[in-house]
């Protein structure tokens, strides 16, 4: 074993310099879903969760305080819905996993609890007025988005968008198509809705992505980590830190009936000394809201940091927690 070439200290053989190193090796790593971090929004409160240790986001001014909102990037997300359905009611505090789960909005996931049909589509519990008291579906929407601090974009985590906000979300990428802008190149705000008691997410650009941190976060989101957290990844296990049970999706607004066309009346003849009516001028066309949250290369004076929290398991987060200060 003398003629071994040193693996450490030594540079890679000239005859070992395969092109399909990346191809090969993942035949060890392919199937296997590692843990991420996940930006909870539980209790209308940013918290940054990673296995047991929860890290609640504060404000960088007073550490006291949980942070308004959130400075962040988002790397990428799933096209498809996201589906979770829970068959007990959820307890607070509950570290249950789901009954079963679909990344696709198309085939439950195969390591579900107790799949419950087949596809999506054929569910009863995917049916409006399935959910609880007859609102909403019994198995809530929602989309699957792998974020960023704005100031750490190689540090991913899952921020799972509930239902109330995917309306909000889904306006923000109508603006930010308008303006020619796509979601990866823009630092996002994310706040909660105040008037709303369950938590709703309001999404507005602040602020354009440098050359440097644009070529950060295209690295970053090639990484299979990414395409775990949105669920697009082969093979991709659901995820690890469940959420509670959210509230019942809202039911779509119907359609305004149109109104009954009135009954013609009896043609009167006419007197020859009066003048004809003119008939009533059509009723008038509602005009369209201009929509004022545009990309502000301004930054937002509010950032977060960490509370306090044990020592020992918040030395993992500590680096990443620091991307939201910057």
């Amino acid at each position: 074993m003398s003629n071994v070439i040193p693996f450490e200290g030594s540079q890679l053989p000239a005859h070992l310099q395969n092109a399909n190193v990346a191809e090969t090796n993942t035949a060890l790593t392919a199937g296997v879903s590692a843990s991420f971090p996940v930006l909870s929004i539980k209790g209308k409160t940013f918290t940054v969760v990673q296995g047991d240790t929860r890290s609640i986001i504060t404000k960088s001014d007073d550490p006291d305080e949980p942070a308004s909102n959130v400075q962040i990037v988002i790397l990428d997300a799933n096209p498809n819905l996201s589906k979770v359905y829970y068959d007990a009611e959820y307890e607070e505090g509950s570290t249950a996993k789901p009954t079963c789960a679909s990344d696709d909005g198309k085939n439950p996931l195969p390591d579900s609890e107790d799949v419950q049909a087949k596809t999506c589509a054929t569910c009863p519990h995917n049916v409006w007025g399935s959910g609880k008291n007859a609102r909403g579906k019994a198995c809530s929407d929602a989309r699957r988005l792998a974020v960023a601090p704005a100031g750490q974009v190689n540090e991913p985590m899952l921020l799972r968008v509930p239902p109330a906000s995917l309306k909000p979300l889904q306006e923000y990428g109508v603006m930010l198509a308008k303006r020619g802008v796509a979601f990866d190149a823009v630092i996002t705000k994310i706040r909660f809705e105040a008037e709303e008691s369950s938590p709703k997410l309001i999404f507005k650009a602040i602020g354009f992505l440098s050359e440097q941190q644009y070529a950060d976060v295209t690295e970053a989101k090639a990484d299979d980590m990414v395409k775990q957290i949105i669920g697009t990844s082969p093979m991709v296990q659901s995820d690890p830190t469940p959420e509670p049970e959210p509230e019942p999706e809202p039911e779509p607004e119907p359609e305004p009936k149109p109104k009954p066309k009135p009954k013609p009346k009896a043609k009167a003849k006419p007197k020859k000394t009066e003048e004809q009516a003119e008939p009533p001028a059509p009723s008038g066309f509602g005009g369209v809201a201009d929509d004022d949250d545009e990309p502000n290369p301004a930054q937002d004076d509010e950032a977060a940091g960490v509370v306090n929290g044990d020592e020992d398991e918040l030395d993992a987060l500590d680096a990443l927690l620091a991307g939201f200060d910057d």
